[in-house]
């Protein structure tokens, strides 16, 4: 398997699907990328499945705030 893999992401902020690449052999990783309807930033964690140790993409907008 290439540890490099194009996945389509949606934006937490305006929902456009965009596609980002992610090196899988880096481990788990954290990035941002710049929404291109937006411009927002968006948070992208890449990472192995815990339950069958498939690559896995999450994403969230990283604009929650602590209290």
């Amino acid at each position: 398997m290439n540890p490099i893999q194009e996945k389509t992401i949606e934006c937490p902020h305006c929902g456009y699907r965009f596609k980002v690449e992610v090196d899988f052999s880096e481990g788990d990783q954290e990035m941002y990328e710049d929404c291109p309807q937006c411009c927002s930033e968006v948070h992208i964690h890449a990472g192995h499945s815990a339950v069958d140790g498939s690559p896995a993409v999450s994403v969230d907008g990283d604009d929650e705030q602590l209290y």
